[in-house]
């Protein structure tokens, strides 16, 4: 009345096998190896690529270029004048000072010891 076999041996035979043959299985697991090796080779990539772009330094970034200091340089200052403020960035120096003219900002390239640029800060006229 059933259609399944009604033997041990037909039972056991069906259990062995399971529902993959030997070469698939095989190829399985050859199949998850090589995915286990891609995914550890990926996360490898990601992290090797972000220590590289960590390190290396953005388009006009100079604030890790390195200036060799000038040996000796200096920094005319109209007479009277006194240093207020002095900034560092990469490799420029700007000094604020303030004199009886008034008060300007001097920037020097520390590779040359050269002035780049003077800027007079003048107070502003009120408008009427």
């Amino acid at each position: 009345m059933t259609d399944r076999p009604t033997t041990a041996a037909a039972e056991t035979s069906a259990a062995d096998t399971g529902p993959l043959s030997a070469g698939q299985v095989k190829a399985l697991k050859v199949a998850i190896v090589v995915m286990g090796a891609l995914i550890v080779i990926g996360i490898l990539v990601i992290i090797g690529r972000i220590f590289y772009l960590a390190g290396k330094p953005k388009p006009g970034d100079t604030s890790r270029a390195v200036a060799m200091p000038v040996a000796a340089a200096r920094l005319a200052l109209p007479a009277g004048a006194s240093v207020r403020h002095i900034a560092l960035d990469g490799g420029r120096l700007a000094v604020h000072y303030e004199g009886p003219t008034g008060a300007g900002i001097k920037l020097i390239d520390l590779a040359t010891g050269s002035e780049v640029s003077h800027i007079r800060v003048e107070p502003a006229v009120p408008a009427r």
